[in-house]
């Protein structure tokens, strides 16, 4: 499939042909026209679907929106990580979930930050046209907000304009629970610490199941999910093995209302996304 192919309102109807007579009365093969030029004026462009996508592909002049995306990572009051990922043509959410994320999980590997605040500010290179500013507790995101809005913007794209995302993770250093400090944090975690030692995969894999067991009447999810503010989830495998990562790890998982915050949030995105196709 090409990009102009996709299901969207950038695609027009179909592809023209210009034919023409030769002076013997015969016909000259029909000239096709790239169908980007034949894109309506004003009509929206459209972000290239994931499963289509090709990262070393240039889509320098199809029918796409277009955008860079500035990120970095502040804690203890300082930079700690950051990139820049240019001609994105990905949504939003489909960056943050696959390229994104694992990024910013990957520079807090193994360091004592929690999440504070993400900050966006959009902007197009127009006069004109003014800069948006957002915060969102955590990494709560609105995406579909952002996306909304670089299609809005898209329309300056045509003229040479570039449209920046520029993405700031604010974290705080947590108590490590160090002996000294707070000697009870610290005997806690050395209890847990033996409580779980030597754990293998299968135990922790048991364990997620017999605490994720629905916990009202069967509901339609099955015999085991995920319930949270009265609402059921279904309990797929991937979302199994990211809980017995958090046990294997010798971290606390104590039910329904005690699941990580990165399982929580992966959930919901696929909530989001699930409702969104439908």
């Amino acid at each position: 499939m090409t990009v102009y192919d996709w299901p969207s309102d950038d695609a027009s109807g179909s592809q023209n042909s210009d034919s023409s007579t030769t002076p013997d009365g015969g016909s000259r093969p029909a000239t096709l026209v790239p169908r980007s030029q034949l894109r309506p004026a004003g009509s929206a462009l459209a972000f290239v679907p994931f499963a289509n996508w090709e990262p070393e592909r240039s889509y320098l002049g199809e029918p796409t929106i277009r955008y860079n995306v500035e990120w970095k990572l502040f804690a203890k009051n300082r930079g700690q990580a950051g990139e820049s990922e240019l001609d994105i043509v990905i949504s939003p959410r489909q960056l943050w979930n696959h390229i994104l994320r694992p990024k910013v999980t990957d520079a807090c590997a193994n360091k004592p930050w929690k999440e504070e605040e993400t900050k966006l500010v959009l902007s197009v290179s127009d006069r004109k046209t003014s800069n948006i500013t957002k915060r969102f507790p955590k990494l709560d995101v609105d995406w579909s907000f952002v996306a909304k809005q670089l299609k809005d913007w898209s329309k300056f794209l045509g003229d040479g304009k570039k449209i920046t995302v520029a993405v700031t993770f604010y974290y705080l250093c947590v108590d490590t629970g160090k002996p000294g400090r707070r000697g009870a944090t610290a005997n806690q975690e050395a209890e847990l610490e033996v409580r779980t030692a030597g754990l293998g995969r299968a135990a922790c894999i048991r364990k997620v199941y017999t605490l994720m067991r629905c916990p009202g009447r069967p509901c339609m999810k099955g015999d085991y999910c995920w319930q949270s503010e009265g609402k059921y989830y279904s309990l797929r495998p991937y979302y199994v093995r990211m809980l017995a990562d958090h046990l294997q790890a010798g971290k606390p998982l104590n039910g329904h209302d005690d699941v990580p915050d990165n399982f929580r949030r992966l959930v919901l995105d696929d909530e989001r996304q699930r409702e969104e196709r439908e």
